[in-house]
């Protein structure tokens, strides 16, 4: 029997649906190309999320020549990518031209790292999938370990800063106050982490952006294995729950439900989902002070928040980032730039914004706006309709990653624009095999009509 590549039912087997393996191409490979697929992900990874790493532009540098050199030697089809890095070097020249001289370096980096996202693209592939869920396994572990014990004796904090052999200590200071934050690499201490409750950062800047790479992270693995209870996805739900989050746990009881109304045929019983999760959310936001007082207070301190505080909550970043762009027509069409000295400041500390949606919207305009989340929702469309699961779980995944994205800039990060730009690899090309880091395999999948079968998997010339 020949590899199946193109996700649909073949008469040979009437009973049997195809669905994509990701980590078929990465498990066949040899092990120092599998280092570097490894080790490309996690770069992208860390440099989106690990407090040491994120905006530093030598990291950013390093990764984009780490590319660089797998270009050479896996030597991918790249002429999707470079079509959609002359497009974004456009968007560049405009905001460039619009702003002066001042904006030539920010543009040169903003350019980089769009080409390093879709280079990575081009190397990784649809395996990116099956990398980063193991990525975020091992991490996730890793936090749940070193962080309960914090939770049951806080003491346990002193005495890992004390023994671990990287402490990286960073202080923000303004008119106000000095803010120190403390990272093991591993696991980081935001200012506020002994601050009411405790919350789990894992090794991410704070707990919402560690939820958020877990939401990701649950949401490939579901679509990928058709199941959301399995052994990874409770390591995930456990670190979830670690982390506090108000939008994580909003997040995941969305594509809970979701997922339950999806996969449930009975229309009782889906009455009955729909009731019972409204019931406990309810009970959540009236009961637990960090989701409802929490999400109460940011509506109520908005208008305080936007303007004397430069917009440090989800609404009050919305509020400044829609007031700064209904200044001018041409800034709505191509943005206003990602430079701190395009954006509003206030007396005591720089632009602070943390609304992704928004600011996606203010740094680069309503048509790259437009183009981003079409490109994301056919990222998840498409990984559905590989996995063959219903395509209305690759609806809900990308409704569950525009809600998280209120809680946090992702857009500005590799990780988002390389999950992004996922969405242009041509599905045809999996039958050319154009793609070296492509290579379904045939898994069988139980109907609810028919037995399973699980047929013999032969590769002609192996």
């Amino acid at each position: 029997m020949t590899i199946l590549t193109d996700g649909h039912e073949h008469e040979s087997f009437p009973n049997i649906t195809t669905m994509t393996d990701f980590g078929f191409d990465y498990r066949r490979r040899p092990g120092w190309e599998k280092c570097y697929l490894s080790g490309l992900v996690l770069l992208i990874t860390m440099a989106s999320g690990f407090p040491i790493f994120v905006n530093e532009k030598p990291v950013s540098t390093f990764i984009f020549l780490y590319t660089i050199a797998g270009l050479c030697y896996f030597k991918p089809d790249l002429r999707w990518a470079f079509r959609a890095i002359i497009l974004f070097a456009t968007l560049m020249l405009l905001q460039t031209f619009y702003y002066g001289g001042f904006y030539v370096k920010t543009a040169i980096l903003q350019l980089m790292l769009f080409s390093t996202a879709a280079f990575s693209v081009a190397l990784v592939g649809y395996s990116f999938i099956y990398i980063y869920i193991r990525i975020i396994y091992i991490l996730a572990i890793i936090a749940i370990v070193l962080f309960v014990p914090i939770l049951i004796s806080p003491g346990f904090h002193d005495m890992l800063l004390s023994i671990s052999p990287i402490v990286v200590e960073k202080i923000k200071s303004t008119d106000v106050w000095d803010a120190t934050s403390r990272n093991i690499l591993l696991l980081h201490f935001p200012p506020d982490f002994y601050e009411g409750l405790i919350r789990n950062s894992g090794p991410f800047w704070e707990p919402a952006a560690f939820g958020g790479n877990l939401m990701l992270a649950i949401m490939f693995n579901t679509l990928s294995s058709g199941k959301i209870i399995n052994k990874m996805n409770t390591i995930f739900f456990i670190a979830v729950i670690t982390t506090f989050s108000t939008t994580t746990y909003l997040a995941l009881g969305v594509f809970i439900s979701g997922y339950a109304i999806i996969r449930t045929q009975d229309k009782l019983m889906k009455g009955l989902i729909v009731l019972m999760m409204a019931m406990a959310m309810a009970g959540c936001l009236t009961q637990l002070d960090f989701l409802g007082k929490k999400i109460i207070a940011e509506f109520e301190e908005a208008e305080y928040a936007a303007f004397m505080e430069g917009g440090d909550t989800r609404v009050a970043s919305a509020m400044l980032d829609l007031r700064e762009i209904s200044q001018s027509a041409w800034e709505v069409c191509f943005g206003m730039g990602t430079h701190p000295d395009v954006r509003v400041k206030t007396a005591d500390k720089e632009v602070v914004r943390s609304n992704g949606i928004t600011d996606l919207l203010v740094d680069f305009g309503l048509v790259f706006f437009l183009i981003t989340f079409i490109l994301l929702a056919r990222t998840w469309l498409r990984l559905a309709r590989m996995s063959r699961v219903e395509t209305s779980l690759g609806v809900l995944a990308f409704i569950t990653v525009i809600l998280l994205s209120f809680s946090e800039i992702y857009f500005i990060y590799l990780l988002f624009k390389t999950l992004t730009l996922l969405g242009l690899l041509n599905y045809r090309l999996l039958k050319l095999q154009k793609f070296p880091s492509i290579r379904p395999t045939i898994l069988s999948r139980e109907r609810p009509d028919t037995k399973e079968v699980r047929p013999t998997l032969s590769i002609p010339g192996a």
